[in-house]
């Protein structure tokens, strides 16, 4: 039997975070439904992540889009999301911070190179 990739894994989060946010206030603080436009970029975004990265979290922010998340504590986090062709990305390790915009153009290499450049930097924990 086939082993699950990540990306087999991470679409299976997508779809329950995707199905656990479609109504308003879903977070009971008045956060925006996530819709399926959200729901196809986030699936976009998995599909160009590059292998050999550790596995994020699929999360329902309130402005209704969905991210991935990596966090190790309150001093190492990335977090990474696909909204309006525009790629979003805000990491945070030790003092270091970094954030922007990136537009993609349906170019899978720009979120690659943005996440090699990170956990090339920042290494898994053993």
């Amino acid at each position: 039997m086939p082993t699950e990739t990540l990306k087999d894994l991470l679409q299976q989060d997508a779809t329950r975070v995707f199905s656990e946010c479609t109504s308003p206030d879903w977070d009971g603080y008045g956060a925006m439904a996530v819709t399926p436009r959200h729901y196809d970029d986030l699936l976009r975004l998995i599909n160009w992540l590059p292998e050999g990265i550790e596995k994020p979290e699929v999360v329902a922010h309130p402005d209704g889009c969905l991210a991935l998340d990596w966090w190790r504590d309150r001093k190492y986090t990335f977090t990474l999301l696909l909204k309006k062709e525009r790629l979003i990305y805000a990491a945070l390790v030790g003092d270091y911070k970094n954030y922007g915009r990136e537009a993609v153009e349906a170019d899978p290499s720009v979120s690659k190179s943005i996440l090699l450049q990170y956990f090339k930097s920042n290494p898994s924990p053993q």
